[in-house]
């Protein structure tokens, strides 16, 4: 009996342990992948990655910021990338090189595409820092948006929150030697900016800059150098249960207009590029980016950009005037004069593509002359559209279409209706295009309906006129 007992209790014990094991595990495994790091990657596109670390930094995995092919701009020389946060004068920061000092990790979770770590300030519990990565909702085959969003969880105000984030270019196949640029200043939430990616992001101090004339203005193809970018931004004062939201764009194209017109999709309104030394005129074999939305900044074409949007926050005002009706209502803002619409996870609002030659179109009349992609290609038929010069390619239905055309009287209070393929497509900006003196730009979705084919109609009404259509190509 006793012999019994003692052998079931064994085997009880036996079951119940190797259970428990199998359980402790279980546990394990699942609260390394939580707390790991993550390599995510674009799903669409060539292929960009980025590194994540638990704490929102870049470079895990051996893995900083990556264009198939070409390589990686973070990892060949010191493990530069991190950021910074400081409240009540309590500083906090995260980096591989810098070390972690007054951070706190509370959970990391990610995906094959996307990362999301929390975080707050050791010794100002309160501060909490979320980071969500994710594919950008206007450049998904090459940008990620990091969006932001530092909170008070505490009951009483937090002053003069700050950010920084810090990033070394070493841009490969000419890692060490880059040539940086930094464009989209003034901002009104940024207070210093410079070259220099190897400093420590304490928002509380302001590094020297590597390249003499880099710090707080903007600047083009600096170097070559082995440098990079640094931003700190000012948010004001957080009220008890208040937070603060902006976003952070990581990315590569395959040439500089490619990058600019990511950037433009998304929204960027202060952003910087890495490109090799021998490839800072067209950006090719890769131009990398490194971007901000929310914080202000005139963006690659010169128009204004949204300040945070925070919730308990006062932002300043940074957009004035109306153009052709269009109000921007998501968030109670009316549109600079001559800028189209822009915010990540909104309808992209696209500008003209620097690096595409609108102004070669020679336009005669009023007809439509310049089609350009969500990607930053050209599409249509016009006899000018096959004069230019730029990469070609079909549209996508879901994206967003810029017809330029050439009417800019017809540029009055109420939009045109513009019809793809029969189908009526929704116009997102009307008004005078940024830069181009007498042309008219429109911006449209295409509709998911929108037949897909490779010459569809489009055709724009405006009141009793209807110009010439054009055919483009859709997939």
């Amino acid at each position: 009996m006793n012999g019994l007992d003692g052998g079931g209790k064994v085997k009880r014990f036996t079951r119940f342990s190797r259970l428990f094991l199998a359980l402790a595990a279980m546990s394990f495994v699942f609260s390394e992948a939580l707390f790991a790091g993550a390599v995510i990657t674009l799903p669409t596109g060539p292929g960009v990655a980025i590194g994540v670390n638990d704490q929102g930094h870049l470079i895990f995995g051996g893995v900083g910021l990556t264009f198939p092919g070409v390589g990686n701009a973070l990892t060949p020389g010191c493990a530069c990338e991190a950021w910074g946060v400081s409240g009540n004068g309590i500083v906090g920061f995260a980096g591989l090189t810098t070390g972690i000092s007054n951070i706190t990790l509370d959970s990391f979770i990610s995906t094959a595409s996307t990362a999301t770590s929390v975080v707050h300030l050791t010794s100002l519990a309160a501060l909490r820092i979320t980071q969500s990565f994710a594919p950008s909702v206007g450049s998904p085959n090459f940008l990620f948006a990091d969006t932001v969003t530092i909170a008070n969880t505490g009951g009483t105000p937090i002053t003069d929150v700050r950010y920084s984030r810090a990033m070394d270019w070493d841009v490969p196949p000419t890692a060490f030697s880059e040539f940086v640029t930094i464009q989209g200043l003034p901002a009104v939430r940024l207070v210093f900016s410079n070259d220099n990616g190897f400093a420590v992001p304490n928002p509380l101090v302001n590094p020297a800059a590597i390249s003499p004339g880099t710090t707080n203005v903007n600047f083009t193809d600096s170097g070559p150098d082995d440098h990079g970018a640094f931003f700190t931004f000012a948010f004001g004062d957080l009220a008890a249960g208040a937070s603060v939201t902006f976003g952070i764009f990581y990315g590569a194209a395959p040439t500089e207009a490619g990058a600019l017109s990511a950037l433009t999709a998304v929204g960027a309104g202060i952003y910087s590029l890495g490109q090799s030394n021998g490839g800072q005129i067209t950006g090719s074999p890769a131009t990398y980016m490194f971007g901000f939305e929310g914080v202000g900044g005139t963006g690659v074409g010169g128009c204004p950009h949204h300040t945070s949007h925070g919730h308990g926050v006062t932002s300043p005002t940074v957009h004035t005037g109306n153009v052709s009706g269009q109000h921007h209502g998501q968030h109670g803002h009316t549109i600079a004069t001559g800028c189209p619409p822009h915010a990540p996870g909104h309808s992209a609002g696209l500008m003209p593509d620097p690096g595409i030659e609108l102004s070669t179109l020679d336009p005669v009349g009023a007809e439509i002359v310049g089609v350009i992609n969500q990607d930053g290609t050209l599409n249509g038929n016009s006899p000018a559209l096959m004069q230019a010069r730029g990469p070609r390619g079909p549209a996508r239905r879901g994206t967003v279409l810029q017809l330029f055309a050439t009417a800019q009287g017809l540029t009055g209070d109420s939009p045109p209706e513009v019809h793809i393929g029969d189908v009526r497509a929704k116009v997102l900006f009307s008004g005078q295009a940024p830069g181009l003196i007498g042309a008219w730009q429109i911006n449209v979705e295409i509709p998911d309906d929108a037949p897909a084919a490779p010459a569809v109609h489009v055709r724009v009404v405006f009141g009793d006129y209807e110009l010439p259509s054009i055919d483009i190509s859709i997939e």
